[in-house]
């Protein structure tokens, strides 16, 4: 049938090959002649029905085709082959019912629930003006197994073509392809919609389908997409399957071949798929079929292939983790991923890098995909590649440059009462963008160098013996950073305070305080002034020599011996109390019975100062 026009040939298939150039586009596709249905006649127009296949065939003898003529010897009917469950077709066998006349019958198809059929017969009722048959669309009912009720397609005509009917999923509009007047040339295809249970004049599907050839055996996928071949559109010769499929206003997209293994220089054409464009069937006549025409199924099962990407930072070589990096196929090789994947065109997938600064990808075959990978702190990184260059090395690497703006800064570290610089202090530079740190010493003078990130923000922390930790950040300091301009960072520590509480000690049996422990005394009044939030207990003690009663008696004494003069200095007296522990509390072991020097006994005639509350920062206590 090669560049033929086989008109009588209805035939439904559904898949997509570009103008785009087809690299490899069989290798993933696996093509089978089913030889259990084809036979040395006509075997076109697969269409899934219920548990098996109706298809067009010529196999039953009869009388010559009427168009073209002489083509097979005999008329096309529909056939039905039910699959098996191992997987082949059985002995086809001819539909029940009045579908199929005297003359060529086929290319079928089906409303919801396969209750309804429309089909393509040759005009009973007369001849055209060049005394050919033309052929007719008819519609039938399954009724108890059989189909029958066939009425017209209410815009048929005796003087042209009007067949290969196709119905969208919903069934409510058909499509057809006829040489009435009006189209391009040849025989083109139309559009009519059921409205309020009629259909509605014949639309012509316009320029982006049809030709100055033929446009013939359409076939409506459940997305809308139409599969046809043609023989005036620029294929591999012969009738060649197209694909169009709609934009989203509706109107069709740009025109695509499906390409090899689809077409060939042979007639193909019956093009059909199922809803996700992984299978289905497709008739030719090339090279090493059963016959005339061939019915072949097709399937889409593409090898996975996975593509690393790995991010690495391009001055050390680093590879980066927790990149996250957006990958958007912008274009798809295979002729099915065009049409089916169309809706993964454009729609980005962010994936992080994981600590060895890599991640995984499904990619297709022949395809492009746009790598967005972007990091704090450095400069975002955008490719555009191929299927080939992401997976031909194994890993393809994207490098990303630090986004810096480097200066030299020197800070210093002083003490925060008297400003006087602090030499040897411990330095940590903290990078608050990336999270690194530089350790350092500053010299002698106080001071100290750092290289830093104008684009970054800092922490400053400096700490040294004797002194509280300081900090300080630089976000208002870097104002004019990019200018060179840049004021010095001070690190200000403040000293740390001790406080010495001495004892209190007094005289054998006396409570009167001495002048040493008057100066004691003067230096925690003093502490009280200073620190507001400082507050005292006072301990008083005596040694074991007298009774117990006595000696908790003279404690007493003593320690209102020290709260007086405290009292005495203004200090409110809801800041410190007193509290008498007589003998009981020895600093030594000269207890009752025990034989000690006057030096151990006058360490346990004494009174103690106690902190009960103190809330000021960089203080230290020593007793």
């Amino acid at each position: 049938m090669k560049n033929k026009i086989t008109l009588t040939i209805l035939i439904g298939l559904l898949i997509t090959c570009s103008i785009w150039a087809q690299e490899n586009a069989s290798d993933d596709v696996e093509l089978k002649n089913l030889t259990e249905l084809n036979s040395e006649f006509l075997e076109f127009s697969p269409i899934p029905f219920k548990d098996g296949l109706i298809f067009t065939s010529s196999r039953r003898a009869g009388g010559i085709l009427s168009c073209p003529p002489s083509e097979s010897g005999r008329f096309s009917d529909l056939y039905f082959s039910k699959k098996g469950t191992n997987g082949a077709y059985e002995e086809a066998k001819i539909l029940k019912g009045k579908v199929n006349g005297k003359y060529n019958d086929g290319v079928a198809t089906f409303g919801a629930g396969g209750q309804k059929m429309y089909f393509s017969r040759n005009n009973i009722e007369g001849k055209n003006v060049n005394n050919m048959i033309d052929r007719k669309i008819y519609s039938a009912d399954l009724i108890e197994g059989n189909w029958t009720n066939i009425n017209n397609f209410p815009y048929n005509s005796d003087t042209f073509s009007t067949c290969h009917p196709t119905l969208s999923y919903d069934g409510l509009k058909l499509y057809f392809s006829s040489n009435r007047e009006g189209g391009f040339g040849g025989m083109d295809l139309y559009v009519t919609e059921m409205i309020n249970d009629q259909w509605s004049e014949p639309k012509n599907l316009g320029e982006k389908v049809n030709s100055t050839g033929n446009e013939i055996f359409p076939f409506i996928d459940n997305s809308g997409n139409l599969f046809f071949s043609s023989d005036g559109h620029a294929g591999e010769g012969g009738l060649d399957i197209w694909a169009v499929v709609p934009d989203e206003s509706g109107d069709w997209g740009e025109l695509t071949s499906m390409g090899a293994p689809f077409n060939s220089s042979f007639d193909d054409l019956a093009f059909s798929t199922n809803a996700d464009g992984t299978e289905g069937f497709f008739a030719s006549s090339r090279e090493g079929g059963l016959g005339m025409d061939d019915i072949y199924s097709w399937k889409y099962a593409p090898e996975p292939l996975e593509a690393i990407i790995i991010v690495y930072d391009e001055d050390t070589g680093e590879e980066l983790e927790k990149v996250p990096v957006s990958i958007t196929p912008v274009r798809l090789g295979s002729t099915i991923d065009k049409i089916f994947g169309k809706a993964a065109v454009e729609q980005k997938i962010v994936i992080e890098t994981d600590p060895l600064g890599a991640l995984t990808y499904q990619v297709k075959r022949e395809s492009e995909y746009a790598l967005h990978a972007e990091k704090p702190g450095y400069i975002p990184a955008d490719r555009l590649v191929t299927t080939l260059e992401l997976t031909k090395d194994g890993e393809y690497r994207i490098p990303i440059k630090r986004d810096r703006v480097l200066v030299d800064l020197t800070g210093l570290v002083v003490n925060k009462e008297t400003n006087e610089s602090i030499s040897m202090a411990d330095v940590i530079v903290i990078d608050k963008s990336t999270g690194e740190e530089v350790e350092m010493k500053s010299d002698e003078n106080g001071n100290f160098g750092v290289e830093i990130d104008c684009k970054h923000d800092y922490e400053m922390k400096a700490s040294k013996d004797g002194f509280a930790d300081g900090s300080i950040n630089l976000t208002s300091i870097l104002t004019d950073c990019t200018n060179n301009i840049l004021e010095q960072p001070v690190i200000k520590l403040a000293p740390k305070v001790k406080i010495v509480l001495e004892g209190v000690y007094f005289d054998f049996d006396k409570a009167t305080l001495r002048p040493e422990g008057k100066e004691a005394l003067n230096t925690v009044v003093n502490y009280l002034k200073r620190y507001p939030t400082l507050e005292i207990l006072l301990t008083a003690h005596t040694d074991c020599r007298g009774s117990d009663e006595y000696n908790m008696d003279l404690s007493e004494r003593r320690a209102k011996s020290a709260i007086d003069y405290i009292g005495a200095e203004g200090i409110d007296a809801s800041r410190y109390s007193s509290k008498g522990f007589g003998e009981s509390k020895l600093v030594n072991e000269c207890d009752d019975g025990v034989k000690c020097t006057k030096e151990q006994h006058q360490a346990n005639r004494r009174v103690e100062v106690e902190i009960t509350k103190f809330e000021e920062e960089n203080v230290e206590i020593e007793k």
